[in-house]
Protein backbone atom coordinates (compact mmCIF):
# COMPACT_ATOMS: atom_id res chain seq x y z
CA UNK A 1 0.00 0.00 0.00
CA UNK A 2 1.31 3.38 -1.01
CA UNK A 3 2.15 5.86 1.79
CA UNK A 4 2.39 3.19 4.43
CA UNK A 5 5.30 1.98 6.77
CA UNK A 6 4.08 -1.98 6.01
CA UNK A 7 5.43 -4.20 6.03
CA UNK A 8 8.48 -2.36 8.55
CA UNK A 9 10.56 0.27 9.43
CA UNK A 10 13.26 1.65 11.93
CA UNK A 11 13.57 4.57 13.70
CA UNK A 12 16.78 6.09 14.97
CA UNK A 13 16.90 8.30 17.88
CA UNK A 14 19.98 10.67 18.56
CA UNK A 15 20.26 14.34 20.29
CA UNK A 16 22.53 17.41 19.11
CA UNK A 17 23.69 19.85 21.29
CA UNK A 18 20.34 21.06 20.92
CA UNK A 19 18.07 18.79 21.24
CA UNK A 20 16.41 14.97 20.58
CA UNK A 21 15.15 13.54 17.39
CA UNK A 22 13.86 10.55 15.56
CA UNK A 23 14.58 9.51 11.88
CA UNK A 24 11.92 6.64 10.11
CA UNK A 25 12.91 5.16 7.68
CA UNK A 26 10.66 2.40 6.21
CA UNK A 27 12.33 -1.38 5.23
CA UNK A 28 11.09 -4.61 3.76
CA UNK A 29 10.21 -7.26 5.30
CA UNK A 30 11.53 -8.00 9.19
CA UNK A 31 11.86 -11.31 10.73
CA UNK A 32 13.38 -11.73 14.69
CA UNK A 33 16.32 -13.39 15.45
CA UNK A 34 17.23 -16.33 14.31
CA UNK A 35 20.36 -18.77 13.40
CA UNK A 36 23.50 -16.54 12.76
CA UNK A 37 20.63 -13.03 13.01
CA UNK A 38 20.89 -12.06 16.92
CA UNK A 39 19.08 -9.08 15.97
CA UNK A 40 16.67 -10.82 13.40
CA UNK A 41 16.94 -9.99 9.33
CA UNK A 42 15.29 -8.15 6.55
CA UNK A 43 14.10 -9.50 3.18
CA UNK A 44 16.62 -7.89 0.94
CA UNK A 45 15.93 -6.99 -2.49
CA UNK A 46 18.07 -9.51 -3.83
CA UNK A 47 15.95 -12.01 -1.54
CA UNK A 48 18.77 -12.93 0.49
CA UNK A 49 18.36 -12.47 4.29
CA UNK A 50 20.25 -8.98 5.72
CA UNK A 51 21.55 -8.75 9.21
CA UNK A 52 19.80 -5.86 10.70
CA UNK A 53 22.28 -4.37 13.03
CA UNK A 54 24.67 -4.33 10.62
CA UNK A 55 22.15 -2.39 8.15
CA UNK A 56 20.95 0.17 10.10
CA UNK A 57 24.95 0.34 11.72
CA UNK A 58 26.12 0.56 7.73
CA UNK A 59 23.60 3.12 7.31
CA UNK A 60 24.10 5.77 10.28
CA UNK A 61 28.00 5.45 9.98
CA UNK A 62 27.45 6.91 6.37
CA UNK A 63 24.83 9.49 7.60
CA UNK A 64 27.69 10.58 10.77
CA UNK A 65 29.68 12.85 8.63
CA UNK A 66 26.52 15.13 8.06
CA UNK A 67 26.42 15.60 11.69
CA UNK A 68 28.87 18.04 13.82
CA UNK A 69 30.38 16.11 16.51
CA UNK A 70 28.29 17.06 19.27
CA UNK A 71 25.29 14.87 18.15
CA UNK A 72 25.18 10.97 18.21
CA UNK A 73 22.82 8.57 17.45
CA UNK A 74 21.55 6.65 20.55
CA UNK A 75 19.56 3.83 19.58
CA UNK A 76 17.27 2.07 16.99
CA UNK A 77 14.14 0.13 17.19
CA UNK A 78 12.85 -2.58 14.93
CA UNK A 79 8.95 -2.23 14.33
CA UNK A 80 6.85 -4.49 12.05
CA UNK A 81 2.94 -4.17 10.54
CA UNK A 82 0.77 -6.78 10.41
CA UNK A 83 -0.79 -5.11 7.39
CA UNK A 84 -1.14 -1.47 6.04
CA UNK A 85 -3.11 -0.56 8.65
CA UNK A 86 -1.72 -2.25 11.83
CA UNK A 87 -0.46 -0.62 14.73
CA UNK A 88 2.93 -1.26 14.49
CA UNK A 89 4.69 -3.64 16.98
CA UNK A 90 8.08 -2.81 18.44
CA UNK A 91 10.45 -6.22 17.28
CA UNK A 92 13.95 -5.17 18.28
CA UNK A 93 16.04 -2.69 19.96
CA UNK A 94 19.39 -1.60 20.08
CA UNK A 95 22.57 0.97 21.22
CA UNK A 96 24.31 2.97 18.68
CA UNK A 97 26.61 5.03 19.90
CA UNK A 98 28.03 6.44 16.71
CA UNK A 99 29.09 10.16 17.12
CA UNK A 100 28.68 12.69 14.46
CA UNK A 101 32.00 13.03 12.81
CA UNK A 102 31.35 16.81 10.88
CA UNK A 103 34.17 19.37 12.07
CA UNK A 104 32.56 22.20 10.21
CA UNK A 105 31.80 24.95 11.78
CA UNK A 106 28.55 26.11 10.03
CA UNK A 107 25.54 26.79 11.35
CA UNK A 108 23.91 23.64 12.97
CA UNK A 109 20.94 24.55 15.27
CA UNK A 110 17.07 24.29 13.84
CA UNK A 111 18.55 23.38 10.54
CA UNK A 112 16.99 20.59 7.94
CA UNK A 113 18.69 19.02 5.47
CA UNK A 114 15.89 17.05 3.41
CA UNK A 115 17.90 14.64 1.10
CA UNK A 116 15.07 13.67 -2.41
CA UNK A 117 15.55 10.43 -3.75
CA UNK A 118 12.67 8.62 -6.43
CA UNK A 119 12.14 5.13 -6.48
CA UNK A 120 12.33 2.65 -8.84
CA UNK A 121 8.18 2.61 -8.65
CA UNK A 122 9.00 6.43 -9.45
CA UNK A 123 7.41 7.49 -5.85
CA UNK A 124 9.18 9.56 -3.49
CA UNK A 125 11.91 8.69 -0.61
CA UNK A 126 12.84 11.59 2.02
CA UNK A 127 15.66 11.62 4.35
CA UNK A 128 15.54 14.50 6.52
CA UNK A 129 17.95 15.55 9.30
CA UNK A 130 17.57 17.62 11.89
CA UNK A 131 20.67 20.00 13.98
CA UNK A 132 22.75 19.03 10.98
CA UNK A 133 24.75 21.48 9.67
CA UNK A 134 23.93 23.86 6.32
CA UNK A 135 26.70 24.41 3.50
CA UNK A 136 28.02 27.93 3.11
CA UNK A 137 24.49 28.63 1.82
CA UNK A 138 20.83 27.22 1.87
CA UNK A 139 20.61 26.76 -2.13
CA UNK A 140 19.25 23.62 -3.47
CA UNK A 141 22.22 20.87 -4.34
CA UNK A 142 21.18 18.61 -7.54
CA UNK A 143 25.03 17.66 -8.49
CA UNK A 144 27.06 15.74 -6.44
CA UNK A 145 29.83 15.18 -7.89
CA UNK A 146 31.78 16.95 -5.42
CA UNK A 147 30.23 14.67 -2.37
CA UNK A 148 31.39 11.20 -2.27
CA UNK A 149 29.27 11.42 1.26
CA UNK A 150 26.10 11.87 -0.35
CA UNK A 151 26.99 9.43 -3.35
CA UNK A 152 27.76 6.61 -0.55
CA UNK A 153 24.34 7.38 1.08
CA UNK A 154 22.59 6.98 -2.09
CA UNK A 155 24.56 3.67 -2.81
CA UNK A 156 23.51 2.32 0.57
CA UNK A 157 20.09 2.81 0.22
CA UNK A 158 19.70 1.55 -3.48
CA UNK A 159 21.94 -1.70 -2.73
CA UNK A 160 19.72 -5.10 -3.28
CA UNK A 161 21.40 -6.85 -0.59
CA UNK A 162 20.04 -4.09 1.70
CA UNK A 163 16.33 -3.34 2.38
CA UNK A 164 15.59 0.34 2.65
CA UNK A 165 12.69 0.96 1.42
CA UNK A 166 9.87 3.74 0.78
CA UNK A 167 6.47 4.15 1.16
CA UNK A 168 5.43 3.05 -1.74
CA UNK A 169 6.91 -0.12 -1.01
CA UNK A 170 9.54 0.89 -4.14
CA UNK A 171 13.67 1.16 -3.56
CA UNK A 172 15.09 4.25 -3.29
CA UNK A 173 17.44 4.50 -6.27
CA UNK A 174 17.74 7.87 -7.29
CA UNK A 175 19.51 10.83 -5.45
CA UNK A 176 17.10 13.97 -6.84
CA UNK A 177 18.70 17.08 -4.69
CA UNK A 178 19.63 17.81 -0.97
CA UNK A 179 17.79 21.04 0.32
CA UNK A 180 18.31 23.17 3.44
CA UNK A 181 16.06 25.01 5.66
CA UNK A 182 15.70 26.02 9.38
CA UNK A 183 13.11 24.18 10.77
CA UNK A 184 10.11 26.63 12.27
CA UNK A 185 8.95 24.00 14.79
CA UNK A 186 12.88 23.58 16.15
CA UNK A 187 13.15 27.42 15.88
CA UNK A 188 10.24 27.96 18.23
CA UNK A 189 11.26 24.72 20.35
CA UNK A 190 14.62 26.54 20.54
CA UNK A 191 13.13 29.51 21.44
CA UNK A 192 14.53 30.99 18.76
CA UNK A 193 11.44 33.19 17.43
Amino acid sequence: MANSLFPAFVVIEYHSAFGHHKMTIPTKVYTGSGVGFPAGSFLAWDSSNRDADEMINDLVELLAPFWKVDTTFDSYTIYSMADPEAAPLPEYAAALGIPGSNAGTYWSKAVQTTFSFRTDLFGQFKLVMLDAPAPVSFDRIDTFSTSPEAIAIRDELALSSNAWSARDNGKPITLVQIAYTLNEKLRREYDMN
